[in-house]
């Protein structure tokens, strides 16, 4: 089973100059993961949930198996 390892980072699209919480999918490859936001600060925090719901997952994966 693969190793299961996202990270998160936040960046302001240019275009609509919003803030969104991206996920690491591999070798320099993110995709955008929450919907946009008007301050960087909503994004982050985002992005930490979303940190905190992996941990969970994980978890849980670990106690079924």
């Amino acid at each position: 089973m693969k190793s299961f390892n996202m990270k998160y980072i936040v960046r302001k699209n240019p275009s609509d100059k919003k803030w969104y919480a991206l996920g690491h999918v591999g070798d320099n490859q993110w995709i955008p993961v929450s919907d946009g936001y008007n301050h960087k600060k909503q994004a982050q925090k985002y992005a930490a949930i979303q940190v905190e719901v992996d941990v969970a997952a994980r978890s849980e994966i670990k106690e079924l198996n």
